[in-house]
């Protein structure tokens, strides 16, 4: 499936809030090329992007940012972001799909 996008690498950033033991044994035990799981003990790259979520919905919110995507190019330039306020919504396969082929234009 993913072998149409050479040179994809998904990175999944994690908050600390999202990690338990189940998730730790899923991380190691799962080796799923091309996805990468990284975690964010403080979390400070979801403070740098900015997705942090103020107002909770839901006590199994608290610590976890907004679900968010973003597609970036071998450049580094951003060529797709979505960023979601309700975690229960996902992207459909066929908006990242026509996301990824446009990052891979020239």
């Amino acid at each position: 499936m993913f072998e149409r996008y050479p040179g994809l690498v998904v990175i999944y950033v994690m908050s600390q809030a999202q990690v338990d033991a189940k998730a730790q044994r899923f991380i190691r035990d799962h080796q799923l090329e091309p996805f990468v799981f990284l975690l964010d003990p403080d979390d400070e790259v979801i403070d740098r992007y900015g997705i942090r979520k103020t107002k909770l919905e839901e006590a199994i919110e608290q610590g976890v940012p907004h679900p968010t995507t973003y597609i970036v190019d071998s450049s580094g330039a951003i060529r797709f972001k979505d960023t979601r306020r309700d975690f229960r919504t996902w992207l459909s396969a066929e908006v990242l799909r026509e996301a990824l082929a446009g990052a891979q234009r020239p």
